[in-house]
């Protein structure tokens, strides 16, 4: 059986960085994105050299994905994920 963490990964030194509502702009958007997703991939290149194939991703990955202004969202997102892809 292969098994893998629903939590938070301590070893990898990062995690999803956060902001409050109150502060929002859509460059602070793009960037935190951004960073989270370097994150995440630093923990799933963890994750896979110690072949661990389950994990969950938590739903901060992406600030504000589920608010109304979700198209304004999903725009900065395409964007950073397709920044991101072309490393």
């Amino acid at each position: 059986m292969k098994i893998g963490y629903p939590c938070i990964n301590r070893t990898v030194k990062c995690c999803s960085a956060k902001f409050r509502l109150s502060s929002y702009s859509e460059e602070r958007l793009i960037e935190t994105t951004a960073a989270n997703l370097m994150c995440l991939e630093k923990i799933l290149e963890f994750n896979r050299a110690r072949s661990i194939l389950f994990f969950r991703i938590t739903s901060d990955l992406i600030p504000f994905a589920s608010h109304l202004f979700v198209g304004l969202t999903g725009r900065c997102i395409s964007r950073v994920t397709s920044t991101e892809s072309g490393r």
